[in-house]
């Protein structure tokens, strides 16, 4: 009779990611890859200032990949734009509707064609904030103008201004 096989056990977790997981240094889409993966694991484990704190390095590692391969105006903001919809995404989860929209709607302005699942998550996003006088056709017009000249403070204002004709 063969005795019975025994279970592996689990490999303990490293703490330091092996040689070959690190990005080189000066490689910028490596470095804003891992700060991106941490980023999801701290959404995960609902540690969300860390998360955003990783997004942000995520966001400055992008920039200097653009800057150093001669990226141009659009591309740019479409790349660096794009820690905006996990940063909506955060946003709504701590209940900040209002926020949350401001990063979906810059997000969807610097993205050079979103998915079709973005947009549609743009329009509960927008319902999440209850405007009662501004419709999702409002949001559409805005919407096509913010995507020829995406600006964030322009968003902030808008979602500022739809909140302030409430009361």
């Amino acid at each position: 009779m063969r005795p019975t096989p025994r279970a592996k056990p689990a490999p303990a977790p490293r703490e330091e990611p092996h040689w070959s997981e690190k990005p080189l240094p000066g490689d910028h889409l490596g470095l804003a890859a891992t700060a991106g993966h941490a980023a999801k694991q701290a959404i995960k484990e609902k540690r969300f200032d860390d998360a955003w704190r990783h997004l942000h390095e995520q966001q400055e590692h992008y920039l200097a990949h653009a800057a150093k391969s001669g990226f141009t105006g659009p591309q740019t903001l479409a790349l660096a734009g794009s820690i905006h919809k996990p940063m909506a995404n955060i946003l709504r989860m701590e209940g900040r509707h209002d926020q949350a929209l401001v990063h979906m709607m810059y997000y969807m302005a610097t993205a050079r064609r979103p998915p079709k699942a973005d947009q549609q998550k743009l329009g509960a996003y927008f319902r999440r904030c209850k405007f009662g006088l501004a419709d999702e056709a409002k949001l559409k017009l805005v919407m096509s103008a913010l995507k020829r000249d995406p600006v964030f403070d322009a968003a902030r204002g808008i979602v500022a201004q739809w909140r302030a004709d409430e009361g």
